[in-house]
């Protein structure tokens, strides 16, 4: 598949890590996307990270998970890609150069309110001064519309305007600051090499949002944007 201008890539060209491709993919790309080789998950918002070897291939029943990891040689020499989807949740990428371990994880809100984004560190598969992470496009800010269903899951954060800010013609509703949330919580941790894509799902028409599908009545999605991660040499 050739690459759309849309999309945004990452190849790695330093240690073990060489030849290692990161691709956050638009939705043209995504819908063209040839899935026969990856391994993917069944994404049930939770914070369960399964090895890219008990993940299921597409159209096999998968486990459940909403993220995959990779270590080693092994996954480097299968050219398999891992897959994440999302369409206005938050994909992140996580590559540990001394560990040389890459993990990938669709964090929805019901996720990081679970911790996913800390997990990779929390159960030893990354170190995170040893890491590199990405984050790919999804909702933010103003495009990331919640009420107390949502906030009051976040009960150390939930009156924090830099992440929940209070709406001034209604108080019943808040707008979620994802990137500076999982920013502040990973450099918290002690990420010091984080790069944010910077891309708002809902405000860019060359990516899949589930939200802006609802405003214009469409009930499902046909395609999702994907995130791919796999070595290409």
């Amino acid at each position: 598949m050739s690459a759309s201008k849309e999309d945004i890539l990452f190849d790695l060209e330093q240690g073990w890590s060489k030849g290692l491709s990161i691709q956050f993919l638009s939705a043209r790309s995504s819908a063209k996307f040839d899935l026969s080789n990856c391994s993917v998950v069944k994404q049930v918002h939770g914070d369960s990270i399964v090895d890219w070897k008990n993940a299921g291939n597409p159209g096999v029943a998968s486990v459940e998970a909403d993220g995959i990891f990779a270590t080693g040689d092994q996954f480097a020499n299968s050219k398999k890609k891992m897959i994440v989807k999302t369409a206005d949740c938050m994909p992140l990428v996580y590559v540990d150069r001394i560990k040389e371990t890459v993990v990938i994880v669709h964090a929805g809100w019901r996720g990081l309110a679970q911790g996913i984004h800390l997990a990779p560190f929390e159960r030893g598969l990354c170190t995170p001064r040893d890491t590199w992470m990405w984050l790919g496009p999804c909702l933010n800010g103003d495009s990331f519309q919640v009420r107390s269903d949502m906030w009051e899951q976040f009960p150390e954060h939930q009156n924090n305007p830099k992440y929940f800010r209070v709406d001034p013609k209604d108080e019943s509703i808040r707008y979620f600051n994802s990137w500076d949330f999982v920013s502040d919580q990973l450099t918290g941790a002690g990420v010091e090499l984080f790069y944010n894509v910077e891309v708002d799902t809902l405000t860019t028409r060359a990516f899949v949002s589930w939200r802006r599908a609802q405003k214009a009545g469409i009930e499902k999605l046909k395609v999702q944007n994907l995130t791919v991660v796999g070595f290409h040499k």
